[in-house]
């Protein structure tokens, strides 16, 4: 008997040295926040074709053919310039998590512009025929991204 009851205090004694905490949800959650890297996504967007492609060269895929396909759209248009232009423009791109591609900025030369005045609508005009764009996923959800593309433009 006194051994149960030893056994009985025992437990009682190192169950109350046992210090549980109890954590608030939102601490939990701003712990969590702070700790993800905004700057980057797990799975880069892609178009359909670019999926049979290894996952390292997903990125590098995705740019060659939204570059491929802008200046396939703009030697369409068939320019007709008084002088040669070479220069790179920087085209901010943003892809919506639903997948929908928008040019928000488009820099260029000064004297590219004069020469071709209406370059931004052209870029603009060449996202609407874009195939299916695949959105970036970041911790399992589809999320908007944004990023500069360089574009060189050449014309002689």
């Amino acid at each position: 008997m006194k051994r149960r009851l030893l056994i009985v205090l025992i437990l009682l004694v190192s169950c109350k040295e046992m210090d549980l905490k109890k954590v608030d949800e939102t601490t939990l959650v701003q712990e969590e926040l702070e700790n993800i890297n905004w700057n980057s996504v797990d799975q880069y967007p892609s178009f359909i074709d670019c999926n049979d492609v290894p996952e390292t060269s997903k990125e590098q895929c995705f740019k060659a053919t939204l570059i491929n396909h802008i200046n396939t759209s703009l030697a369409s248009a068939n320019l007709v310039v008084t002088e040669d232009v070479s220069d790179t423009l920087m085209l901010r791109i943003q892809i919506s998590n639903k997948g929908l591609v928008s040019v928000t900025e488009v820099k260029a030369k000064a004297t590219t512009r004069e020469i071709i005045p209406e370059i931004d609508s052209l870029v603009h005009q060449s996202m609407r025929t874009l195939p299916k764009v695949l959105p970036a996923i970041k911790r399992s959800q589809e999320v908007t991204t944004e990023f500069q593309l360089p574009l060189v433009i050449s014309i002689k």
